[in-house]
């Protein structure tokens, strides 16, 4: 069973990837990087709402941690 350590590190994996990405000088003229990071935005929300186990509708469980 995977600890909330693991499962922050899964967030702050990508976290490091986006900001490496859009801190380069060429970032808003790349459109790979923007996609890249958009996407790795959206890896992160899902793996946030499965940490605090929040679900796309609502947020009945707000703060719980697993």
């Amino acid at each position: 069973m995977q600890t909330t350590v693991d499962k922050q590190k899964k967030i702050i994996t990508p976290l490091i990837e986006i900001l490496s990405a859009t801190d380069t000088d060429d970032y808003l003229n790349n459109p790979e990087k923007r996609d890249r990071a958009k996407e790795l935005g959206r890896d992160i929300d899902m793996l946030a709402n499965k940490l605090y186990l929040l679900s796309d509708g609502g947020d009945r469980d707000r703060g719980k941690v697993l």
